[in-house]
């Protein structure tokens, strides 16, 4: 892919990040002189993106740099996330395997609740080790309860057969 169609690619991704609606985009184009992003150059494009990317990081939607290696605390709410996620998949609140959008949403906002904050980026490390360890606890004694109960009736059944 020319390099042209990747900053075009990357506008308009950048463009749905933001939320811009097609009147936004025009607004943008118009300040260019043309009708298309095709018709704008490579070097235009690039400072069309770079602006696009400051906005998505004045707002919150965009990491300052995004190949930086994992931190600790990103390493820690994917954790706290599977352990979250494994729970209310045990109690049937979310399906098993295959978590879609709408089960990433509610384990994050069930994580929220737990923190009592509204922003899943806002809780602190120390917090998240706290949460994934509950959520894994009760996981693990739910599991030894069924365990336990499952070898009650297969007690049960032998001394009534």
């Amino acid at each position: 892919m020319d390099r042209q169609k990747e900053l075009i690619r990357e506008f308009h991704i950048l463009l749905n990040r933001l939320g811009v609606n097609d009147n936004g985009k025009e607004g943008i184009l118009s300040a260019y002189g043309v009708e298309s992003s095709k018709d704008l150059s490579v070097a235009e494009l690039s400072e069309v993106n770079e602006w696009l990317h400051a906005e998505c990081r004045k707002r919150g939607l965009e990491h300052e740099k995004q190949q930086q290696p994992r931190s600790e605390i990103d390493k820690e709410r994917q954790r706290c996330k599977v352990a979250t996620g494994k729970y209310l998949a045990r109690k049937g609140y979310i399906k098993q395997d295959g978590w879609g959008l709408m089960e990433w949403h509610k384990i994050q906002n069930t994580i929220c609740r737990a923190a009592k904050t509204e922003r899943f980026y806002d809780i602190p490390l120390s917090t998240l080790r706290g949460i994934t360890y509950e959520f894994n606890r009760q996981r693990k004694a739910m599991e030894s309860a069924a365990e336990v109960a499952e070898q009650e009736d297969i007690d049960t059944s032998a001394k009534i057969g």
